[in-house]
């Protein structure tokens, strides 16, 4: 069972949050489409938890000598914890899943 997902905002940002979102969802082995329409709240601090993150995520596989998927030049992590990776992550799924 294959789905394919297309978020669409329509205006707005992360200070002011976005009034229009719309989500189109597919079964591809369906061919079947829903869609749906909402809007977001505001979240300025999710930029920052963000940045952070891909911080973390970089300098983790760095330390572990893995070979990341992205490329990322900032460079301002030079200690990385597997902890406050997790607690980062935890920040960040909290506003995927809010309730």
């Amino acid at each position: 069972m294959n789905k394919l997902v297309v978020l669409s905002l329509l205006g707005g940002d992360l200070n002011h949050g976005f009034p229009v979102v719309t989500a189109q969802v597919w079964d591809v082995n369906q061919s079947l489409s829903i869609k749906f329409t909402g809007s977001l709240p505001p979240a300025p601090e999710l930029s920052d938890i963000y940045r952070k993150w891909r911080l973390l995520y970089q300098a983790l596989y760095q330390r572990l000598s893995w070979q990341p998927r992205m490329k990322i030049y900032e460079q301002d992590v030079t200690n990385v914890s597997v902890t406050e990776f997790g607690k980062v992550c935890q920040q960040l799924e909290s506003y995927r899943n809010p309730i």
